[in-house]
């Protein structure tokens, strides 16, 4: 899952370095999921989408509807892909 933006500073970092940091990192998995072949999932979380409080973690009703919602639709692509494929191959094997 790729890294939602923080806004609010923490004990190491100030809130105008996080734009920086998050795109940064977001480059890195972007680079280590293609080095390991893995895909990243981004659930868009916006600002409005993030707790007040800690300024991380989604917030229980649009934050973690975004979180939930790319979450099943990469499920349904993978069981989606993976049902072609197993069909594809049964076919090619019977033939």
């Amino acid at each position: 899952m790729a890294l939602s933006q923080r806004w609010k500073s923490s004990r190491f970092f100030t809130g105008n370095e996080f734009p920086t940091l998050h795109q940064e990192f977001n480059n890195r998995l972007h680079l280590l999921s293609k080095k390991i072949n893995i895909d990243i999932v981004d659930a868009q979380l916006r600002v409005e989408d993030i707790k007040i409080q800690d300024g991380l973690h989604p917030t229980l009703s649009s934050g973690r509807q975004k979180f939930e919602n790319v979450q099943r639709q990469r499920f349904l692509q993978q069981a989606t892909y993976l049902s072609r494929t197993t069909a594809q191959q049964q076919l090619t094997t019977i033939t």
